[in-house]
């Protein structure tokens, strides 16, 4: 047990810590996004819906992955979540994007364009999610072995 009864296993970051656990996983989520721009395309372009769309449905995969792997008590679980799944995916996803996206090209662009971008995104986003739970679930055993595996050693 650590200080105020808690169990050192699931002990959660403090406010601060916290704060600065999701800053810095948005800045790296914003910034792997702004990598990806030149690749595909810039937002708000008809070549830029692929590269909202590709991000989009990486950080739904993503997220699934880290829910899946942050189910337990380990210690570094709450840390993961605020990193990697509320600042990373925070960061690196854009659904306000997407939303202008739509609102933008659609109303210049060609209307078909954009209908298979909105249905792309909407149909494929909840599987990919669910892609990323089921790939978790297939990690989450090895990674918690390895992991009790490293603190028993020490």
């Amino acid at each position: 047990m650590t200080r105020a009864g808690t169990s050192a296993r699931s002990a959660a970051p403090g406010t601060w810590t916290a704060v600065a656990l999701v800053a810095a996983g948005t800045v790296v989520g914003a910034a792997a996004r702004a990598g990806v721009g030149p690749i595909f395309g810039q937002p708000h372009t008809v070549g830029g819906m692929s590269t909202i769309l590709a991000v989009n449905l990486a950080g739904a995969l993503i997220l699934g992955i880290i829910t899946e792997l942050c189910v337990g008590g380990r210690r570094w679980q709450p840390i993961t979540k605020l990193a990697a799944g509320t600042g990373f995916c925070g960061g690196f996803t854009t659904y306000s994007t997407f939303a202008v996206d739509v609102a933008l090209v659609g109303s210049h662009g060609p209307a078909e364009v954009v209908l298979l971008y909105l249905a792309a995104t909407l149909f494929f986003g909840p599987p990919a999610a669910l892609c990323g739970i089921a790939l978790g679930g297939w990690l989450r055993p090895r990674v918690l072995d390895r992991d009790k595996t490293e603190g028993s050693a020490g």
